[in-house]
C-alpha cells in the first residue's frame, strides 16, 4: 500500500470482495502494468494520498484490463502527477475513471460501457488526452471536466445517454470528436473554452453545444453538424459569451438559439 518503485505486472486480480489494487499515502513511482483486474467488489485500482501531508505522486497505471468491478474502475483521490495510460476500462458498476482533487494525466485509454461517467475529473488541473470514450448506450456522460488548467483534447466521445462532454467551469475542451450522444454534445457551465471540436449528432444527438446559466464561455472554430435541435443553445441567464468562427450546418432547428 505504501510502496515506492514497486512493479505489479502480468497478474490476474479477480473476484476479491474489496479493491483489486490499492496504493496509499507515500506510494511513489510505482507501476501497475499489464494486469487483468476484474469482478472485484469495490474499485479496480485505487490511489489515495493527501495534498497537504503526503506525497502520492509519479505512479503509473498502464495497459491494464479493468473490467466489471463493483464500483469505479480506476479511482485517484488527492493525488498528483500520476498517469493513467493505455488501459481498457469497461463494464464497471459506476464510473470508469474518477479523479477527485487530483492533478493527473489520462492518456490513450479505451473507456466503454461503464454505468456512470466514463472519465470524471471535477477539479484539480487534469489532462485528458486521446482517449476513446464509448458509452455503448450505457454510460451517462463521456467526460466531465472542471477546474482552472484542466484540458480535454483529441478524445473521441460517442454513444452516451446524456452528454458527450460536460464542463463545470474554467476548463478547455479542444480538438475532440463528439458524436451520437443522446442529449448534448458539449454541455457548458461558465468560464470555459470550447475550441476546434467536431460535434456531429449523426441525426441522433439533440444539441451540439448547450450553455446552461453559463457566463464567460468562449466557443471558437467548432464544426456542428446533424444535431436534431440547435447547433448552439444559450439557455436562461447565459451572458457575456463569445461564439465565433464556428461552422453550423444540417442542424434540424437551426444554428444558434439565444
Amino acid at each position: 500500500q505504501y510502496g515506492r518503485e514497486v512493479v505489479v505486472t502480468n497478474n490476474l486480480i479477480d473476484r476479491h470482495t474489496g479493491r483489486g489494487v490499492q496504493m496509499e499515502y507515500t506510494a511513489t513511482r510505482n507501476r501497475i502494468v499489464n494486469n487483468t483486474i476484474r469482478s472485484n467488489g469495490s474499485y479496480g485500482v485505487y490511489l489515495f494520498g493527501s495534498c497537504c501531508s503526503f506525497n502520492t505522486a509519479s505512479n503509473m497505471v498502464m495497459s491494464n484490463f479493468v473490467d466489471r468491478n463493483g464500483s469505479f474502475g480506476i479511482y485517484f483521490w488527492q493525488s498528483r502527477q500520476n498517469e493513467i495510460r493505455g488501459n481498457v476500462v469497461a463494464g464497471n458498476v459506476s464510473m470508469g475513471i474518477r479523479m477527485d482533487d487530483a492533478t493527473n494525466r489520462v492518456v490513450g485509454n479505451v473507456v466503454r460501457s461503464n454505468t456512470g461517467t466514463g472519465i470524471y475529473a471535477p477539479y484539480g488541473m487534469s489532462r485528458i488526452w486521446s482517449n476513446d470514450v464509448d458509452g455503448k448506450g450505457v454510460q451517462g456522460t463521456g467526460i466531465y471536466i472542471s477546474g482552472v488548467g484542466s484540458v480535454a483534447s483529441n478524445n473521441t466521445v460517442r454513444g452516451h445517454v446524456n452528454y458527450g462532454i460536460q464542463m463545470g467551469s474554467s476548463a478547455r475542451v479542444v480538438g475532440n470528436t463528439v458524436t451520437s450522444n443522446a442529449n448534448v454534445g458539449v454541455y457548458c457551465g461558465g468560464l470555459n473554452r470550447v475550441e476546434g471540436n467536431v460535434i456531429d449528432g449523426k441525426g441522433y444527438q439533440g444539441f451540439g453545444i448547450y450553455l446552461d446559466d453559463g457566463d464567460g464561455n468562449v466557443i471558437t472554430n467548432n464544426v456542428l453538424v446533424r444535431n436534431t435541435n440547435y447547433g448552439v443553445k444559450l439557455y436562461s441567464y447565459s451572458a457575456t459569451n463569445v461564439v465565433v468562427g464556428t461552422r453550423k450546418y444540417s442542424n434540424e432547428r437551426g444554428g444558434i438559439s439565444l
